[in-house]
């Protein structure tokens, strides 16, 4: 089990979202902090992240994830940046969301 804090700010306010995941960063799994809906992976090859989704899907965190030599995807916990969307999918900010992320 990983335990992954994502801090970042929006509007002026500080969020705070707990992931609650497998080993390999594949999937949620049932804890009492895990507040997680999803990981999307498979993305590596065109867009170089993968991304745990928060708040019904209107929350995206993205980090870095690489391609090994064998053609497998990497995952890192290095933040690249979150995504805020709207109810209709229209992102809700025009800048780059920073994050932390702490492996707790």
């Amino acid at each position: 089990m990983r335990k992954l804090r994502i801090k970042f700010s929006f509007n002026g306010k500080e969020e705070v979202r707990t992931a609650v995941l497998t080993d390999d960063l594949q999937h949620p799994i049932p804890h009492e902090e895990n507040q997680a809906d999803g990981v999307v992976d498979g993305v590596a090859d065109e867009l170089g992240i993968w991304s745990i989704y928060f708040d019904n899907n209107q929350i995206e965190a993205d980090f870095v994830c690489e391609i090994d030599d064998d053609d497998y995807e990497v995952k890192t916990l290095t933040p690249v940046e979150v995504w805020i969307y709207g109810e209709n999918g229209d992102t809700l900010h025009d800048d780059t969301i920073d994050f932390t992320v702490e492996d707790l």
